[in-house]
């Protein structure tokens, strides 16, 4: 098909970044009414450390944060980081799209995904709904029908 691929660049989300450290405190909150002690100390330490790397991630604070997501033919894909580097992968299965939400997951190494989340405030309302129309009707694509 050789279409030139969609290139959509990624702001910091602000929005993301505080649902996500509400759902990290939300998870604390359940922690602390179910354990304690030393189990309590360590399974909050990993919440805490969870809290800060997602957050900062949303926030683009991280040097391999993406800033860049690009959709080729097929499932092929790539997305940059804040140093300038290029990843090259591709569209996993799975994923979430909404008006809202958008949820890319990309295949990593091994078993490793890596999900790009793009809240409202993270892209541009056009690239939003280009990347919504590729992702729900894009060539190839397994329906859960098989058609």
């Amino acid at each position: 098909m050789n279409s030139a691929p969609l290139s959509v660049r990624l702001r910091p989300s602000p929005v993301l970044a505080f649902l996500l450290l509400i759902g990290h405190l939300l998870g604390l909150l359940a922690l602390a009414v179910s354990l304690d002690g030393l189990a309590l100390v360590l399974a909050a330490a990993g919440v805490v450390l969870s809290a800060v790397r997602t957050a900062g991630e949303a926030l683009q604070r991280w040097a391999d944060s993406p800033c860049e997501l690009e959709l080729r033919d097929g499932e092929a894909a790539a997305w940059r980081d804040r140093r300038g580097r290029w990843h090259q992968t591709s569209v996993a299965s799975g994923g979430y799209v909404s008006a809202w939400l958008i949820m890319v997951p990309l295949a990593g190494s091994g078993w490793r995904r890596k999900w790009i989340v793009i809240a409202p405030d993270a892209a541009s309302r056009d690239d939003r709904r280009r990347l919504r129309v590729w992702l729900r009707w894009r060539p190839g694509k397994i329906t859960p029908g098989g058609e």
